[in-house]
């Protein structure tokens, strides 16, 4: 049976094993998955031995240094990554300002190398059954 190989946090590619690899200070050590959808891919990681809830954005991207483009998009790519990152800054901050027991506030959003992240506290979920739920009680 051949072994099964992920590069790099991709869940699409079979050829190479994974390697856990940081993203700033925080260590992933399974590959983040899309599920096949979605403009992210989302995982857990960990930072001094604490389990966290990770979210990679997969656009927008900053342009990489070496990328072949005239300089006139790149600034044009940078000034959108800013104004987005800056949007969603203003949103987060509101959320943990405004965070009780029911929301799940983000604890870190920033850039690393030219993908953006978004970390929040993991918390495990309960699986029920959809026939179960009503029997459920309210709070």
């Amino acid at each position: 049976m051949p072994e099964v190989i992920i590069k790099f946090g991709s869940s699409t590619d079979k050829s190479s094993v994974f390697e856990p690899y940081k993203v700033d200070k925080y260590l992933v050590e399974k590959p983040l998955t899309n599920n096949d959808g979605s403009f992210c891919k989302w995982g857990f990681c960990s930072y001094r031995d604490k389990k966290f809830f990770l979210k990679e954005f997969l656009s927008p991207k900053y342009p990489q240094e070496d990328a072949p483009i005239f300089e006139e998009r790149r600034q044009r790519q940078i000034r959108e990554c800013n104004d987005w990152f800056q949007q969603k800054q203003k949103v987060y901050r509101r959320v943990m300002e405004s965070a009780n027991e029911n929301i799940i506030a983000p604890l870190d959003f920033f850039k690393f190398k030219n993908q953006f992240y978004l970390v929040t506290e993991r918390v495990e979920s309960n699986h029920i059954a959809i026939e179960q739920l009503h029997q459920r009680p309210l709070y």
